[in-house]
């Protein structure tokens, strides 16, 4: 039988590798416009995937989520120190969470919105993925602009990846 780790807990060890990055960035290395990633920062990144969790935790109090319509904190893509203050926060909500509640996903599409029904488990698993890609762009470039900089292992590489890696070998 497979022991399963809470999405929770996934959660809680993937900030655990964002803060472990950002601990070893001061906000002008944070704010460098970097041409590998078409002139974005690692800020921008961390920013957008943090906006997307605290998207998702503002909408526990109306029960709609829509992250098209997220508020944009831009003191989180300029300042280690606040990013790392609003994941430790983040972090807290997500442990207190009901997984089993019933939520709606709010999907913009160009002059057209869907309405869905998901739950808080499903959301926090498309937060999840979602930073995982990010992860991947910032691997690529912190490998190439920040070579000092300590990378988590598996840091940007997807949980079916890791999977299939593991079995094959």
């Amino acid at each position: 039988m497979h022991r399963f780790m809470s999405i929770q807990k996934t959660i809680a060890h993937s900030f655990n590798e964002i803060k472990s990055i950002l601990l070893q960035f001061d906000d002008d290395m944070y704010q460098k416009e970097l041409k590998i990633i078409s002139n974005g920062t690692i800020g921008q990144h961390f920013r957008h995937i943090i906006e997307f969790y605290f998207c998702f935790i503002e909408a526990q109090q109306n029960g709609c989520v829509c992250y098209d319509e997220r508020k944009r904190n831009y003191l989180w893509e300029t300042s280690v120190i606040e990013s790392l203050n609003i994941i430790n926060q983040l972090n807290d909500n997500f442990l207190q969470l009901d997984l089993t509640k019933k939520i709606k996903l709010k999907q913009n599409y160009y002059n057209d919105s869907f309405l869905i029904e998901s739950t808080n488990q499903r959301e926090l698993m498309y937060c999840f993925d979602h930073s995982i890609h990010h992860f991947a762009i910032l691997k690529i470039a912190l490998t190439t602009t920040f070579p000092t900089v300590k990378i988590p292992t598996n840091f940007g590489i997807a949980s079916s990846t890791l999977h299939f890696q593991k079995q094959e070998k």
